[in-house]
């Protein structure tokens, strides 16, 4: 009943079927179920249909198999084929924005963007150049350079769910959303060299074009708009409720530490702009001249405080630096009321996500105490019952918003799910790749994931159940006892009462879980029904 992976040519293989250890009466004859025997199809027809359906399964907008020398797409033209030592490789130039080489880019991206964001203001304190600086400037401008073309041959996830990987369609959607952006921003970026260079170094001494060339600078800041929806993919990623919250109040205080920043800087590149202009708030406090790091914690300082009305130490002295402290403190309000909204509901769900887990424990604690249960158990009762929280495993049909998902994506949901599990088989190994159409329906309408505690018995000798079930392990272990005595381990990814899918099959053993265990079960008859005969 127990079998390690079974390589029956039709499905089926008598041993593994009537035992492991062989133990049933040989003279007893092995009953196929009726429909077995009622419906047949010859292994030519089922071989041509099956290669056909494969084909046209594994056709889609990312890669064409082209299995018998014909290519069914309609997406063909964007495919180039590579003949290398005789074999036929199919190349397509578009990525996959969920690969591990879109992964790193948009990675690195962040990381000089956020650079930028600290680095570009910051050049209003006029510090002293050097080579890091320098060696960083040209990263990041070749850098984004090759973003544009790499942009165009990125693929991406559409609102329905699915990715789009056609060349033409990507292009049309880049041209409509951030190209023009990106163009500015690359242009400006070149043109910043080209108008640091033209001059020589007595022309960037020269107080108008170092306006010029920081103002340009400041054109790169625009790209933490793009930047935010590549964050929002990065935490769409994330498995765990608890560390997305977690990370979106990260993100609020990382975003007003950025925003003080920006406006620090900006600040004391107002006071400075004019050295030439005796009322300003950098002469009048005697800011200018002291060390970098005291210039810009007081300039940071002031942003700071604007998140709570502003401060006496430092105030405006002229026209324009009224106004923009008038400016800041408008946005300042604004900004301190969201956040702090955020934060509030932020904190508000991470609680609630704790707070069911402590009153599920305190109702146990008192129904423990009210049975008269000792400590000594009650303490081990309340352990068990911790741990069953954090590996608490959910239902698929209590997690409602899978009704509103399209039947393609739930299919496509399943066959990634129980896929692996299957291939541990050796039958479904080999029958996924020839009919993988089949196999997602499988994973779709007869698999589901099954959770056993430890103690738990799966079914007991002599049990013909009306819905028979084979089992996989996908995680943990159990024992199996045969009716004649012999006990065997049964461990992941070893499968269970393969019998059931072929023959009417009543258990010759009892299956119970050594230590808690996921197991795959697939039923037998919506097998029979789905897979062709």
């Amino acid at each position: 009943e127990r079998s390690c992976g079974s390589k029956g040519g039709r499905g089926f293989n008598q041993r593994s079927a009537s035992g492991k250890e062989g133990l049933q009466d040989p003279n007893h004859d092995l009953t196929l179920c009726e429909t077995w025997v009622l419906r047949r199809t010859s292994a030519r027809m089922m071989t041509s249909i099956g290669a056909a359906f494969s084909q046209i399964e594994s056709t889609d907008f990312s890669r064409i198999n082209d299995k018998d020398g014909s290519i069914e797409a309609s997406h063909c033209d964007e495919t180039t084929q590579w003949n290398l030592f005789g074999r036929r490789f199919d190349f397509h130039p578009a990525i996959n924005p969920n690969s591990g080489l879109r992964l790193v880019w948009d990675l690195l991206s962040m990381l000089l963007v956020v650079y930028d964001m600290g680095a570009i203001p910051f050049q209003l304190f006029e510090p002293e150049s050097n080579l890091f600086f320098d060696l960083v400037a040209w990263t990041t401008r070749l850098f984004w350079t090759c973003d544009i073309p790499l942009s165009f041959l990125s693929g991406h996830t559409k609102p329905d769910g699915f990715i789009e990987m056609r060349l033409r369609m990507i292009a049309l959607q880049y041209l409509r959303t951030w190209f023009v952006l990106d163009l500015i921003i690359v242009s400006a970026d070149w043109g910043e060299l080209v108008l640091g260079l033209s001059g020589g170094q007595q022309y960037a001494r020269m107080g108008k074009a170092s306006r010029v060339i920081r103002a340009v600078r400041m054109l790169r800041l625009l790209r933490m708009f793009r930047m935010w929806q590549v964050a929002t993919g990065f935490t769409e990623r994330l498995q765990s409720e608890k560390l997305s919250i977690t990370l979106n109040m990260v993100k609020i205080v990382l975003a007003t530490l950025a925003w003080s920043h920006v406006t620090a800087c900006v600040w004391y590149g107002i006071g400075a702009m004019d050295p030439d202009t005796p009322r300003c708030w950098v002469n009048e406090f005697e800011v200018k001249d002291r060390s970098l790091s005291y210039r810009y914690l007081t300039s940071l300082h002031w942003s700071l405080a604007q998140f709570t009305g502003g401060m006496d130490e430092l105030t405006p002295v002229n026209s324009a630096e009224r106004v923009y402290a008038v400016l800041m403190f408008m946005c300042a309000f604004v900004m301190a009321g969201v956040f702090t909204s955020v934060l509030t509901s932020s904190m508000t769900r991470l609680h609630l996500l704790t707070s069911g887990h402590q009153q599920a424990l305190a109702t146990l604690r008192r129904y423990l105490k009210q049975s008269g249960i000792s400590n000594r158990l009650a303490i081990r009762v309340q352990r068990n019952a911790q741990i069953g929280l954090t590996l608490q495993h959910v239902a698929e049909s209590s997690v409602g918003l899978l009704e509103l998902v399209s039947r393609p994506l739930r299919v496509e949901m399943h066959f990634e799910m129980f896929c692996p599990v299957l291939e541990n088989h050796s039958f479904f190994a080999r029958y996924v790749q020839d009919y993988p159409h089949i196999v997602r329906q499988l994973c779709h309408s007869a698999i589901q994931n099954m959770h056993v505690a430890v103690g738990d018995v799966i079914f007991n000798i002599g049990e013909a159940n009306e819905q028979p079930k084979m089992y996989i392990v996908a995680h943990g272990s159990l024992v199996y006892a045969h009716l004649l005595g012999k006990i065997t381990d049964v461990f992941e990814g070893d499968t269970v009462a393969e019998a059931v899918l072929w023959l009417k099959w009543t258990h010759q053993g009892t299956l119970t879980a050594k230590v808690d265990s996921d197991l795959v079960e697939m039923d037998g008859k919506r097998f029979q029904d789905i897979v062709p005969r």
